[in-house]
């Protein structure tokens, strides 16, 4: 067995699948923060956030002298840009949010959407993904008041459940376990 020090100096070690020619899509939950005048997206579990256009991971849990020697995603580690290779829990997230009788004045909404990946990519349990490089592509609309502003500001659509995932399908394929590509939505 090797040391889980090593394996954060090996990043090479037990990656099911990485090295891709083409972007892989999938589908996430986003909260959406409003902050100085902006909405963005954040992550649902950290602090992190999606980043108009191409957002780059990185890891915040490598000390700065180990930052050149952890590639992201390592699957030694939890870093990398998280999407499932379904809509289903997304989309229900976002729709419970948007008409939760519960919801907080103030608080977050959810909202789902379209994503592709690139760069290193690897599997990430059976049903999702962690990439390098991702940009949202499309926005599911749950009629929250805020979506129109958070799609102008990453520059893509509001749509359907199933305007999202044709859209997805136009800008890479699918990730389903194993590794393998292919499929188109159901």
């Amino acid at each position: 067995m090797i040391p889980r020090y090593q394996r954060l100096l090996t990043p090479e070690v037990d990656l099911p699948a990485s090295g891709r020619d083409m972007p892989v899509i999938g589908y996430r939950t986003w909260q959406l923060r409003v902050t100085a005048g902006n909405v963005e997206l954040g992550g649902l579990h950290n602090w992190g956030r999606w980043d108009p256009g191409v957002t780059r991971a990185s890891c915040r849990r490598t000390p700065p002298w180990m930052v050149g020697l952890h590639r992201v995603p390592n699957p030694a580690c939890a870093c990398g840009l998280y999407a499932l290779t379904t809509l289903d829990e997304p989309a229900r997230r976002a729709r419970l949010s948007a008409t939760s009788l519960f919801a907080v004045p103030g608080s977050s909404a959810m909202v789902a959407g379209a994503v592709v990946g690139w760069g290193r990519v690897i599997q990430h349990g059976l049903q999702g993904w962690r990439a390098e490089y991702g940009r949202p592509i499309g926005l599911l609309d749950t009629g929250h008041p805020l979506l129109e502003v958070v799609a102008r500001r990453y520059n893509v659509p509001l749509l359907s459940h199933r305007g999202l995932q044709l859209t997805a399908h136009e800008h890479g394929e699918s990730l389903t376990p194993g590794g393998t590509g292919g499929g188109s939505p159901r």
